[in-house]
């Protein structure tokens, strides 16, 4: 069993499955309440919180959604003026234009953030994760206006072929491509690895503003032109003016759900434009004539921030109502997770339950309840499989369609993660490596998989039944399509 539990976490399953289903349009929009009237500056989403920093603020220049609908300030590490925030390999990290060597925060979770030693006191401008590494971007410095992390706590600079004012940075297919504002002709570096950077020209000098990736192809938007603020490319390299809609002044484009979405300062209620390529682009109505800074895509929701407006969030996609969650199962409220063996996990199911008044809400308006989900809580008989898996945790869920799943056990009390030691499929099925967050592939739609993982008392709630089992199908681009969150745990 030991070598079960430990072999098999060391798999990376990195298979992609086509994706189903046509893609949004973004088209219509909607106001939301922030948590507080700041200048909001960068938006980004990860295991199914979206997370946004301000640059402005006493305290609260973080705020978290798990819906994208409803907001919550959560205290910011340092008063910084936080410009960029991403996430990736289990890690929100945040970057900012002011502070004493302290100019990066991290969390685990979006909720508690701790700061971290920036590699140079430069403005950091923008954040991005790929190929294992974060990558950072400044406007200021001299020569090493790119800083790189493996884990987003230990920063290193890096030289950078021109001191332009480096406004944003991204990665896709294998490169990272980083566009700026201020040099002439050459608007434009690339990295294959984050370290070494080559300039690359641009078409015309439009104050490039931001970059994402999506369907193969670079996107970046400006701020100044003539009708032609977009330009793309297939490869970072070489670069193709677009036809834009309006000359409104764009600020952050981002791709999700097969649509490009960029968003504007400045415009007459068109402050949104769309594409399904990247090349053509349509002009939508926004939800308020704010300056609109940042945009993301996740949970099939589109979420835009603005630093300065009536309105601070709007949210643009499928929206639907909450769905009754399973209600915490018998043990009574102080039964304490403690060293009592218990049996193997029974093989057949417990129904789901619906929502008791007084008990926890559904986690996100996207989380669905099946079932055919069960959840159980052991702790090994064998004192020698004890050492290594202090608790087991073990769970069946019913995938409902092929394709790729990340599994998370959530401590519903908290909202936190449950860092696994180790974790093995139940039913042959190839289970990746990250302890967060582990990788399942399911090649038939329908079938009813398991997963077991091994965890310690520290990291569990006080009680089993506020263990959840948070599942994600991500599509061919890796856009999340459907998150479940199954019934409460039992201690068994």
């Amino acid at each position: 069993m030991r070598v079960l539990l430990l072999g098999l976490a060391c798999l990376m399953c990195c298979l992609l499955l086509p994706a189903a289903g046509s893609g949004q349009t973004a088209s219509t929009w909607s106001v939301r309440t922030p948590a507080a009237n700041i200048g909001w500056h960068s938006v980004t989403h990860g295991e199914g919180r979206f997370v946004a920093v301000s640059r402005t603020g006493v305290g609260n220049r973080v705020m978290t959604s798990p819906d994208g609908l409803t907001w919550t300030s959560r205290a910011s590490a340092a008063d910084n003026e936080w410009t960029s925030v991403t996430y990736g390999n289990g890690l929100f990290v945040a970057v900012a234009r002011s502070g004493n060597g302290n100019r990066v925060m991290t969390s685990d979770d979006g909720l508690t953030w701790t700061t971290r030693a920036s590699a140079a006191d430069n403005e950091w401008t923008s954040v991005t994760y790929g190929n294992g590494l974060f990558v950072a971007v400044a406007r200021s410095g001299n020569g090493n206006r790119v800083m790189t992390s493996p884990d987003g706590i230990t920063w290193t600079a890096r030289a950078t072929p021109a001191d332009s004012w480096w406004t944003s940075v991204t990665h896709g297919d294998g490169m990272f491509v980083a566009v700026g504002t201020t040099r002439a002709g050459n608007q434009v570096m690339t990295s294959p690895d984050g370290i070494i950077w080559t300039e690359r020209a641009t078409p015309v000098d439009n104050w490039w503003t931001s970059v994402t990736h999506g369907d193969g192809m670079f996107v970046a938007v400006g701020t100044v032109g003539a009708g032609n603020r977009v330009m793309t490319s297939p490869d970072g390299v070489t670069w193709t003016l677009r036809s834009t809609p309006a000359d409104n002044t764009w600020t952050s484009v981002t791709h999700g759900g097969g649509v490009f979405v960029a968003v504007a300062a400045t415009g007459a209620g068109n402050r949104v434009m769309t594409s399904p390529d990247g090349i053509t682009w349509t002009a939508r109505p926004s939800a308020a004539d704010s300056f609109w800074h940042s945009v993301v895509h996740g949970d099939g929701l589109f979420v835009a921030v603005a630093h300065s407006g009536t309105a601070r969030v709007m949210t643009s996609g499928a929206v639907t109502g909450s769905v009754p969650g399973g209600a915490p199962s018998s043990p009574s409220p102080s039964s304490p997770l403690g060293p009592a063996s218990g049996p193997s996990a029974p093989s057949v199911p417990a129904p789901a339950t619906p929502h008791a008044p007084g008990s926890p809400a559904p986690e996100s308006a996207h989380d669905l309840v099946t079932p055919l989900s069960e959840l159980w809580l052991t702790r090994p008989v064998d004192h020698r499989v004890r050492h290594a898996c202090p608790y087991r945790v073990t769970t069946r869920v019913r995938l409902d369609r092929a394709g790729r799943y990340t599994l998370t056990l959530i401590n519903r009390a908290t909202g936190r993660r449950i860092r696994m030691l180790a974790g093995s499929s139940l039913d042959g099925v190839r289970l990746g490596d990250r302890r967060t967050s582990p990788v399942i592939v399911n090649r038939e739609a329908g079938r009813t998989l398991g997963m077991v993982a091994c965890v310690t008392r520290r990291s569990l709630p006080p009680r089993a039944a506020d263990i959840r089992l948070r599942v994600v199908h991500r599509d061919a681009h890796g856009e999340l399509t459907r998150a479940v969150i199954t019934r409460a745990g039992r201690l068994v």
